[in-house]
Order: structure tokens, then C-alpha cells, then sequence
């Protein structure tokens, strides 16, 4: 794993010795100016200019001279050779006279694709009078030939370009049975009174048509159906995989909008599960649960531990009830009464209590014996006391001095558990912690640890990655440390930081 460094490296002039520019297919994102790396695909390094990644010199060398010459006859190049900079100069060694005007030329061309010649402008014919009979051509048709071929003069004179025209209203009715065509339409667009142009001209083909809007006469429009209210419309399944989203809607709702379940849980706060519908009865919306119908009815109810069917007054548990019945509590082997402020039931239940006023409890000691078998270690005098005495009580093995400042100290332990020796006292490493946080432009950060040492070890590591980064750090006091980064820390991007001294 890299380390990642968030401060400069200065290595004092010193070498960096068996080193390798960092190795990638690609460039890296985000460059800065200056920064470089080796295009393993192109065996080749790259600095960034600051605005474009550039391809450094090709391991092979620098280009020191470039030759010119042409395998084309008809070209002439000029210009080499290059050996520092120039201009190539490439030009046709044939030329011919320009046509400034479009055309179609007849022309000639070499092996290379090069035109060595034009002739004159050809005359492109556009109608049928422009061509003729040489190539083979067929000429000659006149108007009796074309009405002779089909019974009716269609081929008007006027018309160069050789159009069919002059077909009437009479030709087209005589064509199709009626009289579809209308003389104030000059486009020739046919039209007729007899042809349905709305719904309302087709006579028997309303009956097919729903939803059908009786009253108005015309098939139902969304608006016509969105004002029907009062009755349940399906909208399609809630749950995993659902038609309508694995919610309830909450916006958008109408009376009457039904939801089926498709995957149990809880929807609008109401446990469901598959099968059961949900129906609006409110926009707001509220929903109606309907259960699907498919639980399962109770057919036994079995008394448990400290229950019975049978009475109030039996000591024996159990018993089953499956139609109709009562569950008794069992009595236990409690007598009821009152004991020390205490009401109990034949149930065992608590069901009173009262303070008895009980603080303390009296007797008399009239002998107490001291012995020390069982803990060595201990010396035990002033026994037996009968009436009144003391007792003493103190430590055979006595340390050399008693230590009353609080420290950690190495020591032995003997097997009474007494402390039988003890060391110099040793001291304990503290910790401390915190968390940077980046404004994008905030570089520098104090850190008070408090731990009265300069004497610290300060590690600073990334709060997302959890990886250690390289900074900046200045013991300033032996309370405060200062954590620095070359570049201003990105907003929310956040560090932790570790003292211990």
C-alpha cells in the first residue's frame, strides 16, 4: 500500500536513487502542473502542462532530417530536405483550364486519378422533344397515338414537358360509379358528402364503442371517466416487484383507489399481508384495510402453566376450551393471609401491605473469638471478649517505607495477596485524539493535547481510508501540537489525529 504524503519532500539535494516513475495505462485524474507519469500502453512518459497532458521525446530519438519525393509523375514536391524546420510544397505537374460554371464536361483522366483534359459543356435534355432518335431513342408518340391506346384524350399539347393532364370530373366518375370529385378543389382532392367524416356518421357502430357516453353522444373522455366517484378502481399491486411500488401513495389519491399486497409487512402503520387490499376512502389519503380472508380461525385454546378450565377453586392446571369456556386461575399451595404487613391471596397474589415499622434488630453477643488460621500473615490478639475489649489486627511483613503519592509501581505479591515489595515507579503513556476537518481553505491546525510533554508521538491517518498520511508537524508548547498540509484541505474531507505522551 502507498503512503500518501500531504506535505512537500524535500530530500536536501541528496539523490533519489533506483526510483520509478509511477506506471499507468491511462493519465491519472486531476493533474497538477508538473506532474508526470509512464504510459505503460505506449512505452512512453507524460508531463502535464498545466492544461494538456504532453508526450515527452520518443525513447527512440529526435527526427533530425526529413527527405522529400513524389512516385506520382504528375506531382512535383519541393521544399527538402528538412533538417530543423521548412514547407513541403506538393503541386500537379499537369493543369487544365478551370470551369467556373456547373456542368457536365466530358473529360479525360490519368492512372493516378488526375483530370488531364475538359471539353465543353454538354447540353442535359429535360423533356422528351430534347432528345433525339440518334442513340436509339424512342420518338414519334403524338396525341392520336396515346388517345388511340387508351379510348380518351389525356395528353394535352400545351404542356412540353409531356405530363398526362386533362382528366375531368366526368373521367373520374365515369371511373368510379359516383361523383367524388369536387370542381372547387383544384389540388384534385377527393371529397363527398356521402363519405364519414365524424363519429356520428357511422349509424350502427356506436354499440361497439366503450366507453360510450350516451347523453353527449360521443365515446367517454378521460375527463368523463375522472369524474366518476364513488366506486373502486383498481390500481395495481404494492410490495416487492409490485405494479404501483412497494408503498401506499401518499399524493395523487381518489376515493375509491384500490391496492392489492403482493409482500407481506406493514403499510399505512397496518400490518398486511399477501392478498389483503388496501381502498382510499379519503383523498388525504386514508386507507381501509380489507383483510384477504385467509387466517385462520382459533379451534383450541389450552390452558398453560398456572391456568386451568375447570374452576376457581382446583389446584390443578391445565385443560382445553374449543367452542366456548373459561380459563381459571390454579390455586397454589400459599395460605392466604397476612404475614409481616404482607396479603397474600390463595393465588399467591400480593393483594396488601402495610409498614411495620421495623429499623433495627436487637440481641446480646456474649462471646467473640478471634483466629487468624486461615490468614497468614495477620496477627490477632485481644480474644476472647466476653463482655467488652478490643481486637487488633495487623500485618506480620512491614515494607520498608509506605508510599503516599499516587503512582504505578512494579511490585511482588505474596500468597495472602499482601504487597510483600515494590519497585520504582514507572510512567504510563497517555493517548489523545481528534478529528480535522477541511473548509477548502483551512491548511494549518492546532491540536492541544494537554499531556505536558513535547515528548510525543504524533500520527495522523485518513478517517475514511484509514490509511497513515505524511504532514507537517511542530511541537509548539508541551500542551499543543500544529498539523500542517501543503494544500488547503477539501470541504467535509475530515483526519484523525493521535497523540500519545
Amino acid at each position: 500500500m502507498a503512503k500518501t504524503f500531504l506535505t512537500d519532500i524535500d530530500l536536501n539535494k541528496n539523490e533519489l536513487q533506483n526510483s520509478v516513475i509511477q506506471n499507468l495505462a491511462a493519465a491519472p485524474s486531476n493533474p497538477v502542473a508538473g506532474q508526470i507519469y509512464f504510459n505503460t500502453t505506449q512505452t512512453a512518459f507524460y508531463i502535464y502542462d498545466g492544461t494538456k497532458w504532453v508526450k515527452m521525446n520518443d525513447k527512440d530519438g529526435s527526427v533530425t532530417s526529413v527527405n522529400l519525393s513524389s512516385s506520382d509523375s504528375t506531382l512535383t514536391v519541393t521544399g527538402g530536405p528538412i533538417t530543423s524546420s521548412g514547407t513541403i510544397d506538393v503541386k500537379h505537374a499537369n493543369s487544365v483550364t478551370a470551369k467556373t460554371s456547373q456542368g457536365l464536361y466530358p473529360i479525360t483522366f490519368d492512372a493516378h486519378g488526375h483530370i488531364t483534359g475538359a471539353g465543353a459543356a454538354q447540353t442535359i435534355p429535360t423533356k422528351v422533344s430534347d432528345l433525339n432518335n440518334d442513340s436509339g431513342f424512342i420518338t414519334g408518340i403524338d396525341d392520336s397515338d396515346i388517345t388511340t391506346a387508351l379510348g380518351y384524350t389525356p395528353y394535352n399539347a400545351s404542356n412540353p414537358d409531356g405530363f398526362i393532364s386533362g382528366i375531368d370530373s366526368d373521367d373520374v366518375t365515369t371511373a368510379l360509379g359516383y361523383t367524388p370529385y369536387n370542381s372547387s378543389n383544384p389540388a384534385g382532392y377527393i371529397t363527398s358528402a356521402a363519405l364519414p367524416t365524424k363519429l356520428t356518421d357511422l349509424t350502427n357502430d356506436l354499440s361497439y364503442m366503450t366507453p360510450y357516453n350516451a347523453t353527449s353522444n360521443k365515446i367517454a373522455t378521460a375527463a368523463d371517466i375522472a369524474g366518476v366517484t364513488g366506486g373502486m378502481v383498481f390500481k395495481g399491486t404494492i410490495g416487492t416487484g409490485g405494479t404501483a411500488g412497494t408503498t401506499l401513495p401518499t399524493s395523487n389519491v381518489r376515493v375509491g383507489d384500490t391496492y392489492k399486497i403482493v409482500t407481506a409487512g406493514t403499510y399505512a402503520s397496518q400490518p398486511a399481508k399477501v392478498g389483503d387490499l388496501f381502498i382510499a376512502t379519503a383523498t388525504t389519503p386514508t386507507w381501509s384495510y380489507v383483510p384477504s380472508g385467509d387466517d385462520t380461525d382459533v379451534t383450541q385454546v389450552t390452558a398453560g402453566a398456572g391456568l386451568n378450565t375447570t374452576s376457581a377453586d382446583t389446584s390443578t392446571d391445565g385443560g382445553t376450551i374449543t367452542t366456548t369456556g373459561t380459563l381459571y386461575l390454579t390455586k397454589t399451595a400459599v395460605t392466604p393471609g397476612t404475614y409481616q404487613g404482607i396479603t397474600v391471596d390463595k393465588y399467591g397474589r400480593v393483594t396488601g401491605a402495610s409498614d411495620q415499622g421495623y429499623t433495627t434488630n436487637t440481641g446480646t453477643v456474649t462471646s467473640v473469638g478471634l483466629s487468624n488460621a486461615t490468614n497468614g500473615g495477620l496477627t490477632v490478639s485481644g480474644s476472647p471478649i466476653t463482655t467488652n475489649g478490643t481486637i487488633s489486627v495487623g500485618h506480620t511483613n512491614v515494607l520498608a517505607n509506605a508510599q503516599t503519592t499516587s503512582a504505578v509501581y512494579p511490585i511482588k505479591i505474596d500468597k495472602n495477596g499482601h504487597i510483600s515489595e515494590y519497585g520504582t515507579a514507572v510512567t504510563i503513556l497517555k493517548k489523545y485524539s481528534a478529528t480535522l476537518t477541511g473548509d477548502n481553505s483551512k491548511t494549518s491546525f492546532a491540536v492541544t493535547h494537554n499531556l505536558g510533554t513535547k515528548d510525543v508521538i504524533v500520527q495522523v491517518y485518513d478517517n475514511s481510508t484509514y490509511e497513515e498520511v505524511i504532514v507537517d508537524i511542530t511541537r509548539n508548547t508541551t500542551n499543543q501540537v500544529t498539523i500542517d498540509f501543503a494544500q488547503a484541505v477539501a470541504t467535509g474531507k475530515t483526519y484523525r489525529v493521535v497523540v500519545i505522551g
